[in-house]
């Protein structure tokens, strides 16, 4: 059912009352990805519990308003094209680490999770 209480950054459906319930279920393990959007609505509540955020990449979005905001805002964890985010969520679950894993991945970890989703199988959803 739609969220019907009063608009977030005055929109609804707002991104953010999304996030913060993953975020009361998930905590620091909650996985959020940010996609084609406006306004500033994204991954606050995610960032806060130092989960990992993925974002499309905005250079490459029909709506890059939202996107911009949370790459300016939060720092995400991954920016990738949607051709690649489907690929780059598989290796991050999939990982051996994955268990132990929270944002700000170490800098070898986002690589490989990088080369993985630019690279090999792709996954139709």
């Amino acid at each position: 059912m739609l969220f019907q209480a009063g608009k977030v950054h005055y929109v609804r459906p707002a991104a953010n009352p999304l996030f913060e319930s993953a975020v009361a279920v998930f905590g620091r393990r909650t996985l959020g990805v940010v996609l084609t959007g406006m306004g500033p609505d994204g991954a606050k509540a995610i960032n806060r519990v130092h989960g990992a955020v993925v974002v499309q990449d905005p250079a490459v979005a029909e709506a890059y308003a939202m996107l911009t905001a949370v790459i300016e805002r939060y720092a995400p964890d991954i920016v990738l094209p949607l051709r690649s985010i489907a690929n780059a969520l598989v290796a991050l679950v999939m990982a051996p680490d994955a268990a132990a894993l929270s944002s700000r991945a170490s800098v070898a970890f986002s690589r490989r999770i990088m080369s993985s989703a630019s690279v090999g199988t792709t996954y139709d959803l």
